[in-house]
């Protein structure tokens, strides 16, 4: 199992470009703030949130899934880079010997598309949820562990 985790994680990094600078990103960060301040809060009405939820069941996707994919397609339309890479967690408790004991076992692991914009929605929400799944799937090992092994 180990190895092929590798294998899979080092064909999904070895194809990463270097990182693009996001068109909202502060230069530098600016004293005398609040917590608060520079905190953008989406909400959506809840008519759109229930026809997301509705289209979300329509393809077997979750809640995150739909919202997901569309924060990469607007990422990736912002930026103009078609590849996009969003941090999530996964919770690690697939094996047997670890369902049981208290505490969390989760790995901030990334998420890596690849934007086309030529695909509907409904195709693009697919792609999305289905690489949700298989990425959860080889999330097992830290991503830490996977980029020290792939380092050496």
């Amino acid at each position: 199992f180990y190895n092929e985790v590798m294998t899979w994680w080092k064909a999904r990094i070895a194809a990463l470009p270097p990182a693009a600078r996001l068109p909202f990103r502060r230069l530098a960060p600016r004293a005398g703030l609040g917590p608060s301040e520079g905190y953008l809060q989406w909400r959506l009405e809840s008519a759109t949130a229930n026809r997301l939820d509705e289209l979300a069941r329509g393809v077997n996707a979750t809640h995150f899934t739909v919202r997901l994919a569309v924060f990469a397609a607007l990422i990736s339309n912002l930026t103009s880079n078609p590849t996009i890479v969003i941090g999530t967690n996964f919770v690690s408790r697939s094996q047997v010997d670890t369902q049981h004991i208290v505490g969390p076992f989760v790995n901030t692991t990334p998420l890596i598309f690849l934007y086309d914009a030529t695909k509907t929605f409904l195709e693009w929400l697919e792609i999305v949820r289905d690489h949700v799944f298989e990425t959860k799937a080889y999330s097992e090992l830290s991503y830490e562990k996977v980029k020290q092994h792939l380092r050496a």
